[in-house]
């Protein structure tokens, strides 16, 4: 494993662990906005609609932010950095797996608020919902 691959674990791993932070925080704010909703509080899902909008614009800055340290990259380690955001096969030292353990955690819960986001978004615009068949 090259030093440059070593030094891009970590900082790949730091930046899992914002978005993981960063998940959560969307995920309590979603949570509060779906309890707004089913009562119905206009001025609660306005202020916590504006108010999910900072950690959503903060997610995009990480993601791109992860497409700049793959840039970074060339050859193997590249190839190392693509196959452990895709997940195949299995990690080759413990610091490719600790960073594959936070990107399956990662998944996990931007699944869990994919579903919350749908469940709000079809209560609160109905048959408006994106998430509706047209």
């Amino acid at each position: 494993m090259s030093e440059m691959w070593t030094a891009a674990l970590a900082e790949l791993l730091a930046l899992e662990r914002k978005i993981f932070r960063k998940l959560n925080e969307t995920i309590d704010i979603t949570r509060e906005l779906a309890e707004a909703v089913d009562r119905e509080d206009q001025v609660s899902v306005q202020m916590l609609l504006s108010n999910r909008q900072m950690p959503l614009l903060e997610l995009q800055e990480l993601n791109a932010a992860m497409d700049l340290k793959r840039c970074d990259l060339s050859g193997e380690d590249e190839e190392s950095f693509d196959w452990l955001i895709v997940g195949h096969g299995e990690p080759e030292t413990p610091e490719e797996k600790e960073v594959a353990d936070q990107l399956a955690l990662n998944r996990r819960v931007l699944t869990q608020l994919a579903e919350l986001d749908q469940r709000v978004n079809e209560k609160l615009c109905r048959e408006k919902s994106l998430y509706r068949k047209r």
